[in-house]
């Protein structure tokens, strides 16, 4: 006997049995297909969350500080800093959703095309610089535009390279910090006069009308916490909103909790003053701060590795 005919044998004598019931090869066909389709909406959903975002941040960075951290991960690293070196520069147009970072690259098959830029490029060279002397000129343009212009892209005035970029210099024409900080009577300094970041915060407070972001890096050299970035937020109409809600990008560090509106949303310490240097930071830093004498030219291997992994993570934002 052929094993299909033993096995129709047996179905149909238990088809005789009370509570058997035979199901149809059909029904098998219909389950698996829902499941199938239920999987499919359930990743999709997914994928369609991971493009979503609340606000735009738009990230300016002070040149001297990330040169200073450009020169301090290797002997061998120039910086080159914008002729003016007294201004703030760009760093990123970032679409983010509140309470987590990104969404970023969200089209990986996006490709960047240099040649388009050309009609802003030479103030895209000024205003958007690539403080690392040494790499491809392009590189942080490139990176900026793949990782975060890709999710920019879903909104018709970011839909394009010359749109995004564009954006980012017309936004620094109107916000650049130097404007916003010198209008609260706030500038660089090349002596040990340092500033309250609570009182800097609630400045660019007064001027934009929104809630900033600071940023600071600290320095195991001098001990001190020096003004890096500050990020101002926009809606999906690209109108000016508050930060609140958004986090840090650097591992580690994290904003400060707000629990009124008097405090600053900043990873800077709320403890102690920052510095805003002039000029880049000399590799022996000696400040004098609250009367005692700050100096080191020796660092541990352990303290140059945290340093080495901080700048990276920065790096690749």
């Amino acid at each position: 006997m052929q094993p299909s005919t033993r096995s129709r044998i047996y179905e149909n004598e238990n088809a005789q049995l009370p509570g058997y019931y035979s199901r149809p090869p059909s029904t098998i066909w219909i389950v698996t297909v829902c499941f199938f389709v239920l999987t499919s909406c359930v990743v999709f959903s997914k994928w369609r969350k991971n493009d979503s975002f609340d606000v735009i941040i738009y990230t300016q960075s002070w040149p001297n500080t990330v040169c200073l951290l450009w020169e301090e991960k290797s002997n061998a690293h120039v910086c080159y800093l914008p002729p003016d070196n007294q201004t703030w520069t760009i760093h990123g147009i970032w679409p983010t959703k509140l309470g987590t970072i990104g969404p970023a690259y969200c089209n990986k098959s996006m490709q960047f095309n240099s040649s388009l830029l050309a009609p802003i490029q030479p103030e895209l060279e000024k205003l958007w610089t690539d403080i690392y002397r040494g790499r491809n000129h392009f590189d942080l343009w490139k990176h900026e535009y793949i990782k975060h212009g890709s999710c920019a892209r879903v909104l018709p005035q970011l839909n394009s390279e010359l749109k995004y970029f564009g954006q980012g210099l017309t936004w620094q024409h109107q916000f650049n910090m130097e404007k916003v900080l010198a209008a609260a009577n706030i500038f660089p300094t090349t002596d040990e006069n340092l500033f309250d970041v609570q009182t800097m915060w609630l400045a660019i407070k007064s001027v934009l009308g929104k809630n900033p972001a600071i940023e600071c890096i600290h320095d195991p050299k001098s001990g001190l916490d020096y003004l890096m970035e500050i990020r101002i937020c926009f809606t999906k109409e690209l109108l000016l909103t508050d930060c609140d809600g958004i986090k840090s990008p650097h591992r580690h560090h994290v904003y400060h909790r707000r629990f009124w509106t008097a405090d600053p949303i900043t990873n800077c310490p709320l403890d102690k003053s920052i510095v805003y240097p002039s000029k880049v930071p000399s590799p022996e830093r000696v400040f004098q701060v609250n009367r005692y004498l700050i100096k080191d030219n020796n660092e541990s291997s352990l303290v140059s590795y945290l340093k080495t992994i901080s700048f990276l993570n920065w790096m690749t934002i």
